[in-house]
């Protein structure tokens, strides 16, 4: 079975970490600047949209929380101009 999006984006930013010697983000924002430094805007937008609807599309997987961090995630820090 593949990874789910949220898995994807807590296994590169894992490994970018360890990788450049990175603090660990505390928070959902955090890994997204760190994804798109290193892998580029395309990448974090394809990571956090798949991981918004991957909490859209099943409400009981998780917390509304990260439901909403996802999205607040995509609407500014990951915007495109």
């Amino acid at each position: 079975m593949d990874m789910s999006f949220i898995e994807q984006i807590k296994n590169e930013v894992n490994s970018l970490c360890e990788q450049h010697n990175l603090k660990q983000p505390m928070v959902v924002p955090g890994a997204a600047k760190i994804i798109m430094e290193y892998k580029g805007i395309d990448r974090a937008i394809e990571l956090f949209e798949g991981a918004y609807n991957e909490c859209r599309n099943n409400p009981d997987a998780t917390n509304p929380f990260a439901f909403a961090a996802y999205k607040a995630t995509l609407e500014t820090t990951l915007k495109r101009d």
